[in-house]
């Protein structure tokens, strides 16, 4: 856990709402776009109460109604489209509008100097980079808190799972459940040996799937008991073909049989980690 908790610690967001830059690059690409025809008829007859709308939106939503109202009206007079924003949040309207503006031929944008746009376009840029680095670290969060969750039921599940499979309590199904656990399940071998199964899927992220790993296998050897020691096995389920696997080391084999063992690895064809439980080979 500890290692989870200085992993991250600031949250930041991006949601939705409108923010000021879009507004800002919305108002920009109006006030510098011009057509003799339409810019006469746009300043009399809809600019003012159009740009207080822009400044009063509070969605993304609102302001792909307000640019392609625009767009639109700009396209009847001019012949000429900037197409229509979709944006679901402020980073992609402000990259379509980066789009609208590239397109802008000098003959649309007469009052605005190439050194002017190329000033617009770095601050845009500058814009769009901090906003992303904003969502990775956002996601990280997000999934640092899943994993936070993860980890604390598995520390509180464990010990007990585990003394069931000492005592060869494992029944054919199992109302056991562990926070993002799933595909639990109870396997018997051609011995009729039981194992407890637990997926715990890390949609997509192979990294997390890592480090859940880890904070798993700590768990684990606080939980096992003396004499158990770790080994890898070969398994093609499991990335690398081979599953870390605790298991009992007796003198003799009729000791080692009458230990439950713990296997946990990361899966090969999809991200997540599989941790497996086996009642002993002997006790039945």
């Amino acid at each position: 856990m500890k290692k989870l908790i200085l992993a991250l610690t600031v949250l930041f967001s991006l949601g939705a709402i409108a923010q000021q830059t879009a507004k800002d690059a919305l108002i920009d690409i109006e006030r510098h776009a011009y057509h003799k025809k339409f810019s006469k008829k746009w300043a009399k007859t809809k600019k003012a109460d159009w740009e207080k709308s822009v400044e009063s939106a509070g969605s993304i939503e609102e302001l792909n109604k307000l640019f392609n109202e625009y767009s639109d009206l700009f396209a009847q007079s001019t012949s000429f489209s900037m197409g229509n924003s979709t944006a679901t949040n402020e980073v992609e309207f402000v990259k379509y509008m980066m789009e609208v503006e590239g397109v802008l031929g000098e003959d649309f944008v007469q009052d605005w100097s190439s050194e002017d746009r190329k000033i617009w376009q770095g601050d845009m840029e500058k814009f769009i980079v901090l906003e992303e680095e904003k969502k990775k670290k956002e996601d990280q969060m997000a999934r640092f808190q899943k994993m936070t969750a993860m980890v604390k039921d598995f520390t509180k599940k464990f010990p007990t799972i585990w003394e069931d499979s000492k005592k060869n309590v494992f029944k054919n199904s199992t109302d056991v459940t562990i926070k993002g656990g799933s595909e639990i399940e109870i396997t018997k071998d051609e011995y009729g040996v039981s194992s407890f199964n637990v997926f715990f899927d890390t949609e997509g992220d192979n990294e997390m799937a890592k480090k859940l790993m880890e904070e798993f296998i700590m768990v684990i050897e606080e939980n096992v008991g003396e004499g158990y020691k770790a080994g890898n096995d070969m398994d093609p389920e499991y990335t690398g073909s081979m599953k870390k696997n605790y298991q009992f080391e007796g003198e003799k084999f009729s000791e080692t049989a009458k230990k439950p063992t713990v296997a946990i690895g990361t899966l090969k064809d999809k991200a997540g980690v599989k941790v497996v439980i086996t009642e002993p080979v002997f006790g039945h």
